[in-house]
């Protein structure tokens, strides 16, 4: 299984904890920036909430999970439980954006480019932003 770990990531990029939940929840700030980063875990509002400085607010649906290796693709399931969450968040407005962000492999990046061609995406503006274990993303 595939493990980010988020923590070190946003100190790696210079991100400094201003609050604390638990272990990995809390409120993340850069030097110098307005917007903030919140890790949570409520349902249904994504598991990472960023305010831009116009307004904007990505909210970010992560999963993870086992990456397949057989006939079996648990990317699939993971991605199409993110969007379906995504879909039903009670705090959608027209400031709003939307990602999905799940372990990379051949069959997410598969699954990513395919979907976001998608009317029912596109309408959406669902993104989907795959990381590999040294915490590089594509955004989709």
């Amino acid at each position: 299984m595939m493990h980010f770990d988020i923590e070190k990531f946003f100190v790696d990029a210079g991100l400094t904890r201003i609050s604390t939940e638990d272990s990995w929840r809390g409120t993340y700030s850069i030097a110098g920036y307005a917007p903030r980063i919140v890790i949570h875990s409520y349902p249904g509002v994504g598991d990472v909430v960023i305010r831009r400085p116009d307004n904007q607010v990505l909210y970010v649906e992560s999963k993870k999970g086992n990456l397949s290796k057989g006939k079996v693709s648990t990317e699939y399931g993971l991605m199409r439980e993110a969007i379906g969450q995504l879909m039903t968040c009670e705090r959608y407005s027209n400031f709003t954006e939307l990602a999905v962000a799940v372990p990379h492999s051949d069959k997410s990046k598969e699954l990513a480019t395919r979907w976001s061609r998608l009317p029912q995406i596109k309408n959406s503006g669902i993104r989907f932003l795959l990381v590999n274990e040294a915490g590089n993303v594509l955004k989709i």
